[in-house]
C-alpha cells in the first residue's frame, strides 16, 4: 500500500473514531495537521511523509461540512463557493423560464432580462473570485 493510499485510509479510520461533537469543535486544517504529525510517525522520507499527508488530506475534504468553520480556511470558502455557484445556477434557470412564460409582457419581460443581466454579472464575479482563491494557494 503506497504512502498516499495509507494517508487516506488512517484519516478515514481517524474521522470515524473521533465523536462528531469533538469534530465540530475542531477546523479542517487542525485536523489536517494531526495527519501530518501521523505521517511524520510512520515515515523517515519526506516525499513519503507528504503523500500520506495528502491521502488524509484528500480524504478529509469529503467530509468538510463536519468541521468548525474557519474564516481563514481555503477549502471551506471554496466549497461555499461551489454552493454560491450551484445556487446562481438554478436562479438563472428559473428566470429564463419565467421569460419564456411572459415574453409577450413588456413590462415584465424587462425586470426579468434585467435581473438575468445583473445574475449574469454576479456570476462572472464569483468565477473571478474563485479563480483568484484558487491562484493564491499555488
Amino acid at each position: 500500500m503506497s504512502a498516499l493510499e495509507m494517508g487516506a485510509k488512517r484519516g478515514c479510520e481517524y474521522l470515524s473514531r473521533i465523536p462528531l461533537e469533538m469534530l465540530a469543535t475542531m477546523t479542517l486544517n487542525e485536523y489536517c495537521a494531526l495527519g501530518r504529525l501521523d505521517a511524520r510517525q510512520h515515515y523517515k522520507l519526506k516525499r513519503a511523509q507528504d503523500d500520506y499527508a495528502r491521502g488524509w488530506f484528500e480524504i478529509t475534504t469529503s467530509f468538510v461540512s463536519l468541521f468548525k468553520p474557519d474564516d481563514n480556511d481555503q477549502i471551506v470558502a471554496e466549497k461555499e463557493i461551489e454552493i454560491l455557484i450551484g445556487n446562481l445556477e438554478q436562479a438563472e434557470a428559473s428566470i429564463r423560464k419565467l421569460l419564456t412564460w411572459r415574453k409577450d409582457n413588456y413590462r415584465i419581460s424587462n425586470h426579468l432580462t434585467r435581473a438575468l443581466d445583473d445574475l449574469e454579472e454576479t456570476q462572472c464575479s464569483i468565477l473571478d473570485l474563485k479563480n483568484y482563491i484558487k491562484s493564491q494557494s499555488k
